[in-house]
């Protein structure tokens, strides 16, 4: 028989055991998209991976929340991708390789002009990354140029439901942004919404959108079209299938040591 104060040391040992298990399970993670280091973004182009938009294509209800605050009329374009381009350069004179550059017409109607290019887990457009755990990472560099209007990132899930971050007049230069897919509002984005339902488990895509209005003209001209902006890396980040496995333990092992804690001596 042992008595109260063995248990607990054996219960401080235990707890000890487990909250070094639940540090390690935080540590591991599946990289699932990697740009351009795993792959070029011509590569994810030619696989089907990356996806542009298409004339008239429907926007999400998270994209149509956000877009609708302009206050102007919204088009869709068909956005025309080009894959590995050198030398795209900002105003600071941050010239940057190996870059994604997006370009889409601007209506004569002066329309908002909204493109997007949507990078798909599966090409076949059925495969789903589960996002749902804290420890999940979207990473992206990004230039958009003097004439688009926002900078933004959308989730998608299998049932095209939408979640979203938006940012007003982004800065004329290289930058680089994280984003939490299971975070509400995340500086610098000014605009977060989510649709109701949205399944972080079954992501389907990540969603790219940038616009602009011929009033706003774009300087200077990158590509295809006349509004264009360009991204120089992509890294998604999900808990690797066993490391989530390795949590559940962590914290089955928490809580049955604080039960026998709890629990009085015998004998």
């Amino acid at each position: 028989m042992f008595d109260n104060q063995t248990q607990i040391k054996k219960g401080r040992s235990f707890l000890f055991a487990a909250l070094a298990m639940l540090a390690s399970a935080t540590a591991g993670a599946t990289v699932v998209a990697n740009i351009p280091t795993g792959t070029s973004w011509q590569q994810a182009i030619d696989a089907g991976n990356i996806v542009p938009s298409q004339n008239d294509a429907p926007l999400t209800q998270a994209a149509m929340a956000f877009y609708l605050t302009q206050g102007v009329p919204l088009q869709v374009m068909a956005a025309t991708l080009l894959g590995d381009v050198d030398g795209v350069s900002d105003p600071d004179g941050n010239t940057v390789d190996n870059t994604l550059v997006m370009g889409w017409e601007l209506p004569e109607n002066d329309n908002l002009a909204i493109a997007w290019w949507d990078y798909r887990f599966d090409p076949t457009g059925n495969g789903t990354v589960n996002m749902g755990s804290g420890s999940s990472m979207i990473h992206f560099s990004v230039y958009p140029p003097v004439g688009v209007w926002d900078l933004s990132l959308e989730l998608i899930d299998v049932n095209g439901k939408s979640r979203g971050w938006f940012r007003y007049g982004p800065a004329n230069l290289w930058d680089t942004f994280w984003i939490s897919p299971n975070g509400r509002e995340q500086d610098p984005f000014d605009f977060y919404w989510n649709e109701s339902l949205f399944d972080i488990t079954q992501v389907l895509a990540v969603r790219f959108n940038e616009s602009g209005m011929r009033s706003a003209p774009f300087f200077p001209s990158v590509g295809e079209g006349i509004g264009w902006n360009a991204w120089n890396s992509l890294q998604i980040k999900v808990p690797e299938p066993a490391t989530l496995a390795l949590l559940g333990l962590s914290l089955a092992a928490l809580g049955a040591t604080a039960r026998r804690r709890r629990e009085p001596a015998k004998g």
